[in-house]
């Protein structure tokens, strides 16, 4: 008979979660989402993350442990100096799981991590990638690593083929999206909504404020109580960048149906969603509105294709570059916002079991206790064998 695994008892859990954006998209999110699962499950999470950061603001007021890197060993290449700063503290607190968000990191931590076979590694993506990585030396570092996550069957796919790993390695465990109450969400056709995640993105207020111009000029008076809510995070809105470009828009705003708002949760009066994170393949951001019964006009993107592919229309995309095309979508979609209503209460379960909070939780849940337990049991194995060599 073979070996039980040892069961694995969540107090004992030391996860280690490694994300380095400045960033609060759907990866970002999460890194805090899972080191909250684990720390409710009686586990010890701490984040590795840069300083006055949204995921270092927003773990601190979840009472989340975080650690630091100086800036200046954080490069593009993530190279040596980086190294140097990660070894002394991964050796020093012998994690059980060391969670990862990005594919630059996964290089140094898999090399660290190569002699040490007790800590799991795992990792999540979701990002376009400008290479295939299958050189020998990525193969070699890839074999090290336990579990690449997706968001989805098609990303999931698109890895497959990228990278040099074993297939059965490679994951789909959902958005992990809210769903909230119905009576948090007041549901207004006439609100359209925008969000701003990232400082090199407060150049597309203008894209949006220039759409909305568009379509009520294109409508001839159908639309005249429409209104646009852009949402900007805290630290976004009070840069440089923000506001050069909010006060160039001044005589946008002055006409009353453009509001430019501070970000600090869900906007519950929502009509519209209009995405522009396609930096991004799909975003947590989009499906929450979805599973709230709310259209998105999504950036195109493989995944976002496949998402209307497999649901039908709950939303419409468009290239973020064709300011008409997105005109014509936007339109469409609020012309006959009723079909889009039906569709997406029709497909709205099928939705929520792959792309739900509690699925989500469990997939993670079902994939870390496997994996630790497995490398728990290879850590001891190897250790008997040392003890049987001295004697």
């Amino acid at each position: 008979m073979g070996q039980k695994s040892e069961k694995i008892i969540p107090q004992d859990l030391k996860i280690l979660l490694i994300c380095l954006s400045d960033r609060w998209g759907s990866i970002e999110q999460k890194v805090l989402f899972d080191a909250c699962h684990v720390r409710d499950i009686g586990g010890s999470p701490v984040i590795l993350c840069r300083q006055n950061t949204q995921i270092d603001n927003r773990a601190e007021s979840n009472d989340i442990r975080r650690v630091y890197i100086a800036k200046g060993k954080i490069t593009k290449s993530l190279g040596f100096n980086f190294l140097k700063e990660l070894r002394p503290f991964i050796y020093e607190h012998q994690f059980d799981a060391i969670h990862l968000y990005s594919i630059k990191i996964i290089w140094p931590t898999a090399l660290l991590l190569k002699r040490n076979k007790s800590t799991a590694l795992f990792c999540t993506l979701n990002h376009k990638l400008h290479k295939r990585y299958m050189s020998f030396f990525e193969k070699w570092l890839l074999k090290r690593v336990d579990k690449v996550f997706t968001f989805s069957l098609d990303m999931a796919q698109y890895y497959k083929e990228t990278f040099a790993i074993n297939n059965r390695k490679v994951s789909t465990i959902g958005l992990g999206a809210v769903e909230y109450n119905k009576e948090v969400v007041i549901k207004n056709k006439n609100v359209l909504c925008a969000y701003i995640n990232h400082r090199k993105e407060v150049y597309k207020i203008e894209m949006v404020v220039q759409l909305f111009r568009d379509l009520k000029k294109q409508a001839q008076g159908e639309y005249e109580e429409l209104i646009l809510k852009i949402y900007i995070g805290k630290k976004i809105i009070k840069s440089k960048d923000a506001k050069k470009v909010i006060t160039a828009l001044e005589h946008e705003l002055y006409q009353g149906d453009i509001f430019i708002l501070e970000y600090n949760q869900w906007n519950p009066e929502v009509g519209l969603m209009i995405s522009i994170a396609d930096g991004e393949p799909l975003s947590s951001f989009e499906m929450t509105h979805l599973f709230n019964n709310i259209p998105v006009l999504f950036p195109r993107t493989v995944g976002r294709q496949a998402l209307l592919y497999n649901y039908g229309k709950i939303g419409d995309s468009y290239a973020l570059d064709d300011l008409r095309e997105a005109r014509s979508k936007l339109y469409y979609i609020l012309k006959y916002y009723e079909n889009y209503e039906k569709v997406l209460n029709k497909r709205k379960e099928s939705m929520v079991e792959d792309h739900g909070e509690d699925k989500y939780i469990e997939r993670l849940s079902t994939h870390y206790e496997r994996i630790i337990s497995l490398r728990r049991r290879h850590a001891a194995k190897s250790k008997l064998r040392r003890v049987k060599l001295l004697r």
